[in-house]
């Protein structure tokens, strides 16, 4: 063979290298094309002139994306095309309303020799939430906030953001805790979270999930007038054999009033307020040195103080002044 010949073949070689690791990078990351619609969250009305933006990932972990963005038109829709892997994550921006947007995961059939993702072009909202009147308010995020005794209803302060005295600071029974625990061993247990509350009119509304929801406020602006109920229940149960059942669902939001005044058998008065996501509690520690602790309840609230029924909170002007820990800080809207 000539020596013409050696230096041809690993050149041939590297070429043949670049084509086969660019038509996999093809394979592995196929085309997308999607369009997102733009539209005011309480109306449905499409949203002109919306910053849009879709992000095609490729690779789990991988930082490396594509990133296609754009306005919306006059119809609240931008289409957008790019490479990438299944799942792409898409926002919206406009002057006025908070941002929201969501993730969206592609047909996963089709195997490797795949060109393009299915279904291609399909049509995704982004809803957005005009701003309101934001408003100074007590807020917090608790982090097994620890029961002071099992069996025994204890009241909660929000605005002092502690149980009532003799177990802490509060003088108000805003929220009423009862916790149940039944420990046999780590395979084998029960308890459950009782929300009770002092007035007749106080309660909690649990509000409908939005499976469609993926960021943004949540909830309206606004706690409605009625609907409030006088008692929550929240129970786990792990029985040997079986997995654990918990009535939790992070997507659960709820509104709440307290501190209720009634004259001549109806409502004259009350606070108001919104908790975002479940109430989360515990009754088995991974730990075995913790087991015979007493569980914590997890839970986030923003209380109105004026009278009002407007939850939009203003994040600069929260009424509780000190936490224990940084993680207590909400700054959601």
């Amino acid at each position: 063979m000539s020596r013409g010949i050696y230096l041809v073949v690993p050149a041939i070689m590297i070429v043949l290298g670049f084509f086969v690791n660019d038509a996999y990078a093809l394979l592995r990351y196929p085309f997308a094309k999607v369009t997102v619609r733009v539209v005011d969250y309480e109306t449905g009305e499409p949203i002109e002139g919306a910053e849009v933006g879709v992000v095609f990932r490729q690779g789990g972990w991988d930082p490396k994306y594509e990133m296609c963005s754009g306005l919306s038109d006059k119809d609240g829709k931008f289409t957008a095309r790019g490479k990438g892997a299944i799942v792409i994550h898409y926002g919206a921006d406009y002057d006025g309303y908070y941002s929201g947007g969501g993730e969206y995961t592609f047909d996963a059939t089709g195997g490797p020799l795949k060109f393009r993702h299915t279904p291609w072009n399909p049509t995704l909202t982004a809803r957005l939430r005009k701003k309101g009147n934001k408003i100074s308010m007590y807020a917090i995020q608790t982090y097994g906030l620890k029961i002071p005794e099992l069996n025994k209803p204890i009241g909660y302060d929000l605005m002092e953001a502690d149980w009532v005295a003799p177990y802490g600071n509060g003088k108000v029974n805003d929220f009423i805790f009862t916790v149940t625990r039944d420990y046999k061993d780590e395979s084998n247990y029960s308890g459950t979270l009782e929300l009770t509350f002092s007035n007749k009119y106080d309660g909690i509304y649990v509000y409908p999930i939005d499976k469609n929801y993926h960021s943004g406020p949540p909830l309206p602006y606004f706690a409605p007038e009625d609907g409030y109920q006088g008692k929550l229940m929240k129970h786990i149960e792990k029985l040997p054999g079986k997995k654990q059942s918990f009535n939790y669902d992070r997507k659960q939001h709820y509104f709440f009033r307290v501190r209720s005044n009634e004259k001549d058998g109806k409502l004259e008065s009350a606070m108001y307020g919104k908790l975002y996501h479940d109430f989360y509690f515990n009754v088995h520690y991974v730990v075995k040195k913790n087991r015979d602790k007493l569980p914590g309840i997890s839970f986030e609230y923003y209380l109105n103080p004026d009278g009002t029924r407007n939850t939009e909170f203003k994040n600069d002007k929260n009424l509780i002044k000190k936490f224990s820990k940084t993680a207590e800080r909400v700054y959601g809207p």
